[in-house]
């Protein structure tokens, strides 16, 4: 079988993807179809770059859009809300990341079922099969538990997660003891060249400039330095 990537290098494709999501959500768009075929990669051993891709569905939310009703993106990532033919927002592309994160640990999709009836209604009750505690922390096991909460409301927004990501003494998960001090200024995707994941600088997001409240309203902030405990308490 295939080998399980190891928390480290889950936490480093996580967080680079996660830079791109906060690029698109800071300027009110909301990608509509994360999944795993849309993760590029480049680079080279041990110092992979990873982005998302395919904005073909995005869609820039006006000043006063709050929700969207079109059905867009892989029904294998569709959130509940989707399922359910509800209006959504950009917590959706968090639903989403969920199930990304779940796949990258799990090789595996954490919602699966014989029919589109089915899956629907597996993705609705949002009861997916453990990952294994043997290999992964209780603090990624419950991150993914917060970003597939089946009630949009309750999920985080991406600069909180991020602020998960980045709590000190966790930034340093991402690399190994042996690491030299110049191996730390790669970063192991921390770095700048993140940032723009999924949106070139030359991009036209048009009203960007006249949407001063996008950060605070779209990506949320950064709060707590620990996803709520799910699955057990985090030392």
């Amino acid at each position: 079988g295939h080998r399980h990537f190891s928390e480290r290098e889950v936490l480093d494709i996580f967080y680079q993807l996660c830079l791109g999501v906060q690029h698109l959500h800071e300027r009110g768009i909301v990608h509509r179809d994360i999944k795993a075929l849309n993760v590029l990669r480049s680079g080279k051993e041990g110092c992979w770059t990873y982005k998302l891709g395919d904005l073909g569905v995005g869609r820039e939310l006006g000043i006063d859009t709050i929700m969207m009703q079109t059905f867009y993106g892989t029904p294998l990532y569709a959130s509940p809300e989707l399922c359910a033919n509800k209006p959504y927002n950009e917590l959706t592309d968090i639903w989403s990341l969920g199930v990304l994160l779940y796949e990258i640990c799990a090789l595996d999709h954490p919602f699966t079922a014989r029919n589109l009836m089915g899956l629907a209604k597996a993705i609705s009750e949002a009861d997916y099969p453990p990952l294994a505690s043997d290999l992964y922390s209780p603090f990624l096991r419950d991150m993914v538990a917060a970003m597939l909460n089946k009630d949009w409301e309750k999920r985080p927004r991406i600069n909180e997660i991020i602020g998960w990501l980045e709590a000190p003494g966790r930034r340093h998960s991402v690399s190994s003891d042996n690491d030299s001090d110049q191996d730390d200024k790669r970063d192991y995707g921390f770095g700048m060249h993140a940032k723009l994941s999924s949106l070139d600088s030359s991009s036209n997001v048009g009203s960007v400039a006249r949407r001063p409240d996008s950060r605070k309203s779209r990506a949320g902030s950064k709060g707590t330095t620990r996803p709520p405990s799910a699955v057990s308490s985090f030392s």
